[in-house]
């Protein structure tokens, strides 16, 4: 088998080369980390949580409405 001679100044060169793609893999990894995060604050965040108070008044009326269709002791009518 044969060996190669590679030199200081070559691999040097190729150690750069490497250390440059490393650092632009982690910044890639870095912005997919980012659009994670915002994407499940968008999903799960409040906003996806909040309720129109127009939705809220729906139940709160619809108390005081049965309240008033129930049928006290006097009024009730035996039936034979």
């Amino acid at each position: 088998m044969k060996r190669q001679e590679i030199s200081v100044e070559k691999l040097l060169g190729i150690i750069e080369e490497k250390d440059r793609r490393i650092a632009e893999l982690e910044q890639q990894v870095q912005w997919f980390m980012e659009q994670i995060r915002l994407s499940k604050r968008k999903q799960f965040g409040v906003s996806s949580e909040q309720t129109k108070i127009e939705q809220i008044n729906l139940f709160n009326n619809e108390e005081e409405e049965t309240h008033n269709l129930a049928i006290t002791e006097q009024e009730r009518i035996e039936v034979k």
